[in-house]
């Protein structure tokens, strides 16, 4: 994928161009942590690259958390979204819609309420400039800067100027549309870029030296089911889901039929969560993880065992909102070093 050069202007003109074409939604930094919000006229593009990412799971604009999917005895029903740019999301969320295509576009069992959502979402990607506490993508096997093409365009800031990244013919047709004059980088500009993207996976990587995890995390894990760390947590935490449903790797839901009338009815899907007591609750009010450690070792095991063996990958890609996110202070990094030991 080639890199232009690109100007502060160049990058306000470019949201604004997107503006004229979609429902647009960029970060914006409060004063606890930065959130997506709708783009208004003094907003400033260029200055946003170096946020840090935004606190919402982007799963949200393509997995409603409530949403009508079938009437009977009417047919079913497929949405009718209107076009959305989500703009300065960071490599993990595009990781997250990785996973989420993965599973939901499916060539035999396509999900088509998210397809619809996904087929209309625009993203504007950058690199990450700012690494917080939170953050462990690089224990994980992924880097702080999109490496996957799941983007249309990135957007990284060097020294004093930008360069912008084609990741999709969707993101090409758009920039000869509106006409940027946009130059080439060369081989210094590649190198500095290079060279920014590799400081900042260290300084992930060195702050989270202290969890000493495994690179292997799949083996651990697997190899570990009865490890002591699975019980601790469970004395702290409260059940609230938050991890779940905050995360964007995590995709289950709950399917609720409600009567309109005496001949018709209307079924809705909700998100769920894996660690919620009535989650895998089956007739006679039985429970195959009756226990909260149970489905606290179930919701690892299935970022790191599970879709490690069946799609490829980790269902965990180091974004840290389930760790900002969690009342009890429970940090995953502790979960997976615990299980290593």
């Amino acid at each position: 994928m080639k890199n232009y050069r690109l100007t502060a202007e160049q990058i306000n003109k470019l949201i604004g161009a997107r503006a004229d074409r979609s429902r647009v939604l960029v970060p914006v930094q409060s004063e606890e942590r930065v959130e997506l919000e709708e783009l208004d006229e003094n907003y400033d593009a260029a200055r946003a690259v170096d946020f840090f990412r935004p606190f919402d799971p982007l799963k949200s604009l393509v997995l409603s958390p409530f949403e009508k999917v079938a009437e009977f005895p009417h047919s079913s029903q497929t949405p009718d979204p209107a076009e959305v740019t989500l703009y300065g999301v960071k490599a993990c969320s595009v990781n997250h819609l990785r996973l989420l295509d993965e599973i939901m576009l499916d060539e035999e069992i396509a999900d088509s309420f998210y397809q619809a959502r996904r087929e209309k979402l625009f993203i504007i990607s950058c690199d990450c400039q700012i690494v917080e506490d939170t953050c462990f993508c690089t224990e994980v096997g992924l880097a702080p800067h999109p490496t996957t093409g799941n983007f249309d365009l990135n957007i990284a800031h060097i020294e004093g100027e930008y360069l912008l990244t084609v990741g999709s013919e969707r993101g090409g047709l758009f920039l000869e549309e509106i006409g940027l004059d946009l130059a080439e980088a060369g081989p210094e500009t590649e190198q500095q870029l290079e060279e920014q993207r590799q400081r900042i996976a260290e300084e992930v990587a060195e702050k989270n030296q202290e969890f000493e995890i495994e690179e292997d995390i799949h083996r651990s894990v697997r190899s570990n089911r009865d490890a002591e760390v699975y019980r601790e947590k469970a004395e702290d935490c409260v059940e609230c889901g938050g991890c779940n449903l905050v995360c964007s790797s995590c995709y289950c839901f709950y399917l609720a039929d409600r009567p309109e009338d005496q001949t018709s009815f209307s079924r809705f899907r909700l998100w769920d969560s894996c660690q919620f007591n009535a989650y895998a609750r089956v007739a006679g009010d039985e429970s195959p993880r009756p226990l909260l450690m149970q489905r606290i070792r179930h919701r690892i095991a299935h970022k790191f065992d599970y879709l490690e063996e069946s799609m490829g990958f980790y269902g965990c890609v180091g974004c840290g909102r389930c760790i900002s996110a969690c009342p009890a202070g429970i940090d995953i990094r502790s979960l997976l070093a615990g299980v290593k030991q």
